[in-house]
């Protein structure tokens, strides 16, 4: 029955977002991109065998690949967002739709006009469908994205206007 159903799901729920490595993870997090980078990858050798749970390596790799990002390794991001994607995709969507939006700024930033807008228009549909998520307390992409530095190199495209215009309210 739903009942049980929803039980389940909730008590899963709980199980994936239930913090293994929170304060060491959230210490990393404080420190500038370069030490982080070291930090992030001596926790992912020190952790190879159980690097925790999704939540945990959904911080770690969005974590990871941030630092990059901001240390202009694009290269070395955007691989870590999109397994920190694929980790946020068991907890909530939120989760999922921020390392999507941060890959799809790393794509649009090497000039990958194409992959990123993909990217871009799935983030924007949940965002329209979540939209009255009562939890209420999630970015809007739709606002975030014609602000975001990153994505200056779709920002005057067509593509890009078309896609906000389809998803405005």
């Amino acid at each position: 029955n739903i009942a049980t159903l929803r039980k389940r799901c909730e008590a899963e729920l709980a199980r994936l977002s239930t913090r293994r490595f929170a304060s060491e993870l959230q210490a990393i997090e404080g420190l500038k991109p370069g030490p982080a980078i070291v930090a992030y990858e001596e926790f992912l050798k020190k952790h190879q065998a159980d690097p925790g749970t999704s939540l945990d390596q959904w911080q770690l790799f969005d974590g990871l690949g941030l630092a990059y990002a901001m240390s202009g390794k694009l290269h070395k991001a955007g691989p870590n967002f999109d397994k920190a994607a694929q980790c946020g995709r068991g907890l909530d969507y939120g989760k999922w739709q921020e390392s999507t939006f941060n890959l799809a700024c790393t794509l649009a930033a090497q000039g990958k006009p194409q992959p990123a807008l993909k990217l871009l228009d799935t983030v924007l549909w949940v965002d329209y469908i979540t939209r009255f998520d009562p939890k209420g307390k999630k970015v809007r992409y739709l606002e975030k994205i014609p602000k975001d530095d990153s994505l200056k190199n779709l920002r005057d495209g067509k593509e890009l206007k078309e896609l906000l215009t389809r998803y405005a309210p």
